[in-house]
């Protein structure tokens, strides 16, 4: 064997050792990536109601409708409120924009003429990600041929920015959340879907000035800390919050919580505060020990989602931390 036939032979082990160029692998399961549709049908992120489903798309739209409930603007068959007032909503924390579909677009609802009006009269959207306001504002614009274009909600913008620091938004921003609606009947709303408790410094500046300079009522999904929580489970969820880079601030008791929101302003009797954990932990646990589990077969995995999955598994377990919904009215 010549010197190039040599080397040749070597580069050929090499291949099969570092690459795994066989016959299994190469008439495997992995070309599963190939047939994943992009980009997907539903981009929703957030932990979910999962009390009659199993369905990730389907728990996350269960949760923003078990707040709307909440809110009094959907009535408890998810069929919506009658309101005289027009309605402007502040939606923080949106993604990739699922929410902002199905508010702006899936909730039209008869007036007294019997004509289709939306819920939402004028939609504002936060991200702090460019790439997902970007993706979200594309997905916004565009109609499919089959859509009732006259039950769409027609004022919706999307702005990149914190929005935990309101100082710091864009004058165009800032424009579009104030108060002057040119309506009398207005009535003003901040959504915070599963995206309070990441705020840094805290939820008080956004809070101050939903209720101070908006005068908008408050609806969420946010967490707290379980009253009786031992101090060993306390420190632990310093560790998470240390690890997830959660401000460990921003993890309040129930009555820290409420006087929180009294102080931005709210009346302590106009807050609600609905405990639903047991619908929240364990589902989106399981669906992620069981997405991990499918995805394995193809040579994929949840990633860097398998320790929030642990993680949700263990808030259920202990019950040290709860899953609430939060709604407090001007």
């Amino acid at each position: 064997m010549g010197f190039l036939d040599t080397i040749i032979s070597f580069i050929e082990r090499l291949v099969r050792l570092f690459i795994g160029a066989n016959e299994e692998k190469l008439y495997g399961l992995d070309h599963a990536i190939l047939n994943v549709e992009v980009p997907p049908r539903n981009m929703w992120m957030n932990m979910g109601y999962w009390k009659d489903t199993k369905s990730f798309p389907e728990a996350c739209e269960a949760l923003l409708e078990l707040i709307l409930i909440t809110a009094g603007l959907l009535n408890e068959d998810k069929t919506v409120a009658s309101t005289p007032s027009a309605i402007k909503l502040v939606d923080v924390g949106i993604g990739c924009g699922d929410q902002s579909l199905y508010l702006t677009r899936k909730l039209p609802v008869a007036g007294p003429d019997e004509q289709r009006r939306v819920l939402v009269d004028s939609y504002v959207g936060v991200t702090f990600a460019r790439s997902q306001a970007d993706f979200a504002r594309d997905r916004l614009l565009s109609r499919s041929s089959d859509s009732d274009t006259a039950a769409w909600t027609p004022d919706v913008r999307i702005f990149a920015a914190d929005a935990a620091k309101p100082d710091s938004w864009e004058p165009g921003l800032k424009t579009a959340v104030s108060n002057d609606h040119g309506h009398d009947k207005t009535q003003t709303w901040l959504l915070a879907l599963d995206t309070l408790y990441h705020y840094k410094p805290s939820r008080t500046p956004l809070l101050t000035l939903a209720c101070c300079n908006l005068q908008a009522s408050f609806m969420a999904f946010d967490l707290l800390l379980d009253s009786s929580a031992s101090f060993t489970s306390k420190l632990l969820v310093r560790l998470m919050c240390l690890l997830s880079g959660i401000p460990y601030t921003n993890i309040l008791t129930t009555t820290q919580y409420e006087d929180m929101l009294v102080q931005a302003g709210y009346d302590r009797d106009t807050i609600q505060i609905r405990d639903i954990s047991e619908h929240v932990f364990p589902g989106i646990s399981a669906y992620i020990r069981e997405k991990d589990r499918a995805l394995k077969k193809f040579g994929m995995g949840v990633g860097k989602f398998k320790v929030p999955g642990w993680l949700f598994g263990w808030w259920g377990r202990s019950g040290v931390i709860r899953g609430v919904v939060v709604v407090a009215r001007r």
